[in-house]
């Protein structure tokens, strides 16, 4: 509890919109902190976020945070996830010994996002693989209208593309049963500006995915 009070203290000290009952319900900022709690996640930048959007404080799950969720159920060693481009090397096969080969191309453009694919190790050794190809992702994509054309897919689409792997098979994990809530929240938040403005009081993200994340500017 301690510590959790401590992180949330630094992400509003970080962001003092938050505080300015002119931008921000303050209402709205108690149940963001709220949801963070019910998550079990911290708002540190890296687990989710806490940003200003339409005048009320919204409480972001990122990418890391779920993976920490799945990690908690003790069966996790590590999970890995990685987009998947035209100019790779890439063979995923299925059967009885489900395989995956990748060599990522280094010798300039790749190419576009073709796919994306997730690795979770349990601790006793089994590994557990799922793979989305582009088709997949787009109609993923498309059952959001809200969130379908925003900065994440029109800017950076394999960030995009990983997410939805990761989504998808967090379902398929150990004690991922409560993850589902965090992605619809992340689901119904509106499209991002058309271009990525940092902002100057806030922390620096870990990636460009917590960038598009947390970098989600007022109306």
């Amino acid at each position: 509890v301690e510590r959790f009070e401590r992180v949330c203290t630094t992400a509003v000290q970080a962001n003092p919109s938050l505080l300015d009952p002119q931008k921000v319900e303050r209402r709205s900022l108690f149940g963001a902190l709220v949801r963070a709690a019910q998550d079990g996640l911290l708002p540190d930048g890296r687990e989710g976020a806490i940003v200003p959007f339409k005048g009320k404080a919204q409480w972001m799950p990122m990418v890391a945070g779920i993976m920490v969720k799945v990690r908690r159920s003790g069966e996790v060693a590590s999970w890995d996830a990685f987009p998947v481009y035209e100019k790779d090397e890439f063979d995923y096969l299925l059967g009885d010994r489900p395989q995956i080969h990748h060599r990522p191309f280094l010798d300039g453009e790749p190419g576009q996002v073709v796919g994306a694919y997730s690795v979770v190790t349990f601790k006793d050794g089994t590994v557990s693989k799922d793979y989305l190809p582009r088709w997949r992702i787009e109609k993923a994509r498309n059952q959001n209208p809200i969130g379908k054309n925003s900065l994440m897919w029109t800017t950076f689409y394999e960030e995009g593309a990983v997410k939805t792997v990761i989504r998808h098979h967090a379902k398929l994990l150990p004690q991922s049963t409560d993850i589902e809530a965090m992605f619809e929240r992340d689901d119904m938040m509106p499209p991002a500006p058309a271009a990525l403005a940092p902002a100057n009081d806030v922390p620096a993200p870990l990636n460009r995915l917590d960038a598009l994340e947390q970098h989600i500017s007022d109306e």
